[in-house]
């Protein structure tokens, strides 16, 4: 059965919420700025700019800057060869606004519905990220090229219509927004198990893990900036960047050649002779 009925918010005045963090109520010198800088001297890199000394106008540094990364991105995109995705489908590169104020209803464009506390139209909106139809197979040089041993590999059965050697897939990138929606669902675990149970603690840990892993792996070099805000005594850290951004409604929009259901996964049942991986490792 669902536990899940109507969530009810932690009561809290957003107004409060600001009244608070900017340090009314406390006195200046506790005031959390939000971001703890270790050591404040600047540092460079030399292998950022290694023509840094030539005197060109900043504005030209920005433009070649942003050209480079731009050039290089479009070639990881057309190169990769462990990325089947894009040879499936065109994902274009867009400037993209990443706006995360403290407090929801500062969003330029407006509350975001991702902050947003439980509510079927909440689940929804996450579920449209990572659900649908984007389950898809890979061919036998796909799955040679990703390093994977075809022998432990699940084959889409021939009952399908996709002929032999064709594998079960998903893209990394749908599994991410998973994890981070079953994160977001465990902070209100109440709400959407009814309690902490030790097998969901389990998936949220292994969801926990596999984000910071990407994040580490997909370390973003953007820039975040200091500025001083109304109300506050303390340096406030801009949230708000400029980047590259694959356009993730092409993604959304992206219908497999050969696709297939969770309904048709979770219902596959292993051959008496399969080969299987120790279930140690995983």
């Amino acid at each position: 059965m669902d536990a899940r009925g109507s969530y009810a918010p932690i009561e809290k005045d957003e107004t409060e919420v600001e009244r608070l963090i900017s340090g009314e109520s406390r006195p200046s010198s506790s005031v959390s700025t939000l971001f703890e800088v270790a050591d404040p001297t600047p540092q460079t890199s030399a292998c950022l700019f290694p023509f840094s000394r030539i005197s060109f106008p900043p504005s030209l540094w920005l433009v070649v800057y942003a050209l480079v990364l731009t050039i290089s991105h479009i070639f990881d995109l057309l190169k990769n060869p462990t990325a089947p995705l894009l040879t499936r489908t065109k994902i274009e590169l867009l400037e993209q606004q990443i706006q995360t104020p403290l407090i929801n209803r500062h969003n330029p464009n407006g509350s975001s519905i991702y902050r947003e506390p439980p509510s079927p139209d909440v689940d929804k909106a996450w579920e449209r990220l990572h659900k649908g139809d984007r389950l898809f197979l890979v061919g036998e040089d796909e799955v040679s090229r990703i390093g994977k041993d075809p022998d432990v590999l699940i084959k889409a059965p021939l009952e399908w219509g996709y002929g032999d050697g064709q594998y079960l897939a998903a893209n990394q990138g749908q599994h991410d927004i998973h994890c981070l929606n079953k994160l977001r669902m465990w902070i209100y675990a109440e709400h959407y198990y009814g309690g902490r149970e030790a097998v969901r603690e389990i998936h949220a840990l292994h969801c926990l893990h596999t984000l910071v892993q990407t994040l580490q792996c997909r370390y973003s070099t953007d820039v975040y900036t200091a500025m001083w805000v109304e109300g506050f005594d303390a340096p406030v850290i801009d949230f708000n960047v400029t980047r590259k951004c694959m356009n993730y409604e092409n993604i959304l929009h992206w219908n497999p050649e050969k696709p297939y259901t969770e309904e048709q996964f979770l219902a596959l049942k292993p051959p008496s002779d399969q080969k299987r991986i120790p279930s140690e490792i995983y």
